[in-house]
């Protein structure tokens, strides 16, 4: 297929773009109608020979007229004896005009072909973050496509030497049949002429390859390399739940066109060595230089290839997606490799093994695992194209049976650093290339209970190194600032339970870690500090407090937090700065921090002397709550006092929400029939039974003083233990009509 074939299936911008590159120039008609003519000429060797330029416009202007003697069609005949005189009166007088002219507009048809071609693999992505990776990526794009024309160019240079390697051959061979007697001086001087001209040609296409070599080798090191790893680094954040990852389909686009080219560089270096067995003499550049360059091609193919084998999905259980990198023995998980290339010429060919801690000396584990896991066969993805295998049912095994074998002294199970690491060999074009690539460091449990630590090892190495595999990590692991564990507990969050953290949420975790003087900037958290010691006064560390936060809500507190009913990490003295001006009945709710995944509510109380004060419940933990939703707990809530009537003391959801519009959509234990509250799934004619909580009430009494909180009132039996059956209050007919809280 010609370059103008291939132009002629462009669509849309880049059309116009051919268009535009027309306009005022060389004609367009004349293109199109002697296009396979035009392509094979050696316009460069015109443009350096005025000879050589005259000899090809009359030999245009010849065919112009041939075109225009054909043509039957009136009004294309004129047309074409019109470009035909524009032509002579253009370039008769300049022939190195004409041929400039038209070197430059194949060469920007190339440079259009190429980013055509390159543009529908680069799908649209999320917004870059800055001017300044948009500037970058561009960039990248642009070299990428200068390299892909320039190797293009040097194959068209190499096809013109090819041919003037046949007519020196012709010319040398009939010379020789006629003998020295019979040759004239002015054919040996042509012949010497035709073999300057071929010396000429060699060294200039030596000299492109060389300048192409050097253009990939820099591409490779300073552009595509920082892109690799930036995006490895993303993948470590992805992994954490923080920004999706993308860019490995722009990633794939690069190398394969870089691939691209290299091969292209091998190819015409091979067609070189068959060039110089048929011609070759003293001095000839190719014999001298084409060694170097072919190792040079060689091992750039094979860095390409090698770096482009990576992880594409780390291995993650099926249990637990959102914590990958924890692995449980026993327990089938998955991980997914793939090239960053399309390479269609070994597509079914490619078979990957699995190696569980290769490579790990001895002393460096304390435990050693066995994985069971066959070979698999690299397929190509229909929607990307790519190669690519998923092994979806890995499993580890422990083939010890000494139980816990860690040695004294070192470090425990959760901070023991394990790897994952995919091999296969690739024989590609007489090449065989090793490779192999690995997971990001493993942490291996045994037990359920040992997967919250083991998710704090892996936020805490993925949050702070890029280092893809420093099994060490843990020996002596690094500080983290504030902001960057901040930035990393709000992923966790807003993944875990669906909203984000606000500032003053993320403020009264900043005080729970480092206490309310520390300033938030400059703050460094240590590893013991975030997992390993105990909050002061607690018998847990704050990742154990916030990891049994975030379970409370996944499993009963979600749709009220989504919601935004609960307000959650507060403070006491934030709690009673917010609470201690709002009238009576309001209230709000916040997570324990003295049970580990507890939550509780905190009511206004008129006090003496017309003084708020402030009454909370005991934290209630996932045993009530899994017998009962939280927003059913709240409206049936009952404080009981001698004498009384139990009533419900929380009115106003904070700020001055009405208690059942806030929660009534989450109410599940009531339904509205006509203006009566029924009980769901009621059995008539049975009497409904309520199960409601309640706190007894007693007499309000002045703290003992040293007491840290004088405003708050505990009452000292516990409100909710267990679920307690009012007799008074079965009568399904004296509850009150719910119309408030359904939205009629």
């Amino acid at each position: 297929m010609t370059q103008w074939q291939q132009i002629h299936q462009l669509q849309g911008s880049w059309q116009e773009q051919v268009s535009s590159l027309y306009n005022d120039t060389f004609p367009m008609e004349i293109r199109q109608a002697l296009a396979a003519w035009i392509e094979e000429q050696d316009w460069d060797v015109a443009l350096t020979h005025e000879s050589v330029a005259a000899t090809l416009l009359s030999f245009l202007l010849a065919q112009v007229e041939q075109l225009c003697s054909r043509e039957q069609d009136f009004l294309q005949k004129h047309n074409l004896k019109r470009i035909l005189q524009q032509m002579q009166g253009k370039f008769q007088a300049s022939p190195l005009h004409m041929a400039n002219m038209i070197t430059c507009c194949l060469r920007e048809e190339k440079r259009i072909l190429c980013a055509a071609n390159m543009s529908p693999q680069v799908p649209a992505e999320e917004p870059v973050e800055n001017m300044v990776n948009s500037e970058r990526q561009k960039d990248i794009d642009c070299k990428v496509v200068a390299i892909s024309t320039a190797v293009q160019e040097i194959d068209q240079i190499v096809k013109q030497l090819q041919n003037m390697q046949e007519d020196f051959e012709y010319r040398y061979k009939m010379i020789k049949s006629r003998g020295k007697a019979g040759v004239e001086k002015w054919e040996v001087d042509m012949l010497q002429y035709a073999l300057n001209v071929l010396n000429e040609k060699r060294k200039e296409i030596m000299s492109r390859v060389t300048g192409a070599i050097t253009e990939i080798g820099t591409l490779m090191t300073s552009q595509l390399a920082p892109e690799l790893a930036a995006w490895k680094r993303r993948q470590q954040f992805a992994c954490l739940s923080g920004p999706e990852l993308t860019g490995e389909e722009r990633l794939q686009c690069w190398f394969t066109f870089t691939l691209q080219s290299l091969f292209l560089l091998k190819r015409q270096l091979d067609r070189l060595e068959q060039l110089i067995q048929k011609v070759t003499y003293g001095n000839d550049p190719i014999p001298h230089q084409k060694p170097q360059l072919d190792e040079q091609v060689k091992q750039l193919i094979c860095s390409l290839i090698q770096s482009s084998f990576v992880v594409e999905k780390q291995p993650c259980m099926h249990s637990q997606p959102q914590k990958p990198l924890v692995i449980k023995v026993g327990v089938h998980f998955a991980a997914k490799v793939r090239f960053l290339l399309r390479l269609p010429e070994v597509d079914y060919q490619l078979k990957v093994k699995t190696t569980f801690d290769k490579d790990i000396p001895e002393d460096m584990l304390n435990r050693r695992f066995v994985i069971t896991n066959n070979p698999k066969v690299m397929d190509v993805e229909p929607v990307n194209g790519c190669l690519a295998v998923e092994f979806r049912h890995m499993q580890l095994k422990d083939p010890s049976t000494n139980g816990v074998r860690n040695a004294e002294g070192s470090i425990p199970v959760t901070e023991e650093l394990h790897t994952l690491s995919f091999e296969a060999q690739l024989c590609l074009q007489g090449l065989c290339i090793n490779l192999e690539t690995c997971s990001l460091p493993l942490v291996v449990i045994s037990n359920s209970c040992q997967l919250p630590s083991g998710w704090a090892s892996v936020m805490w190495y993925n949050l702070l190194t890029d280092e893809q595999r420093n099994l060490e990590f843990f020996t002596d692991p690094p500080y983290a600032s504030w902001c960057q564990l901040s930035e990393a507990l709000n992923w966790q969050l807003n993944a875990n339970t669906g909203r984000s953290l606000s500032v003053e949420q993320l403020e009264m975790l900043h005080d729970k870690l480092l206490g309310p003087h520390a300033l938030h900037g400059d703050c460094q958290v240590s590893w013991p500090m975030f997992h390993k010691d105990n909050l002061p006064g607690k018998p847990f560390s704050f990742w154990e407090w916030l990891d049994s936060i975030m379970e409370l809500i996944k499993k009963y507190l979600h749709a009220i937090w989504i919601d935004g009913c609960i307000m959650g990490f507060v403070s006491k003295d934030r709690e009673l700065a917010l609470l201690k001006d709002k009238e009576p009945g309001t209230f709000l709710l916040r997570f324990s921090e003295s049970h580990l995944g507890g939550i509780t509510f905190t009511w206004v109380e008129p006090g003496q002397n017309g003084e708020a004060k402030l009454n909370s419940i005991e934290p209630f933990t996932k045993s009530i709550l899994s017998m009962r939703p939280f927003a059913d707990i709240i409206h049936d809530y009952k404080l009981v006092a001698d004498g009384a009537i139990p009533e419900n003391p929380l009115k106003l959801l904070y700020p001055d929400i009405p208690r059942d519009k806030a929660f009534g959509i989450h109410y599940t234990h009531l339904q509205k029939k006509g203006k009566t509250c029924l009980p769901l799934n009621r059995a008539f004619p049975y009497v409904p039974v309520y199960v409601i909580p309640i706190s007894p009430w007693q007499p309000y009494t002045v703290p003992a003083p040293g007491n840290r909180y004088p405003w708050m009132f505990n009452p000292p039996c516990s409100p909710f233990s267990p679920f307690t059956e009012l007799g008074a209050l079965l009568n399904a007919e004296n509850w009150e009509d719910p119309a408030d809280f359904t939205g009629n």
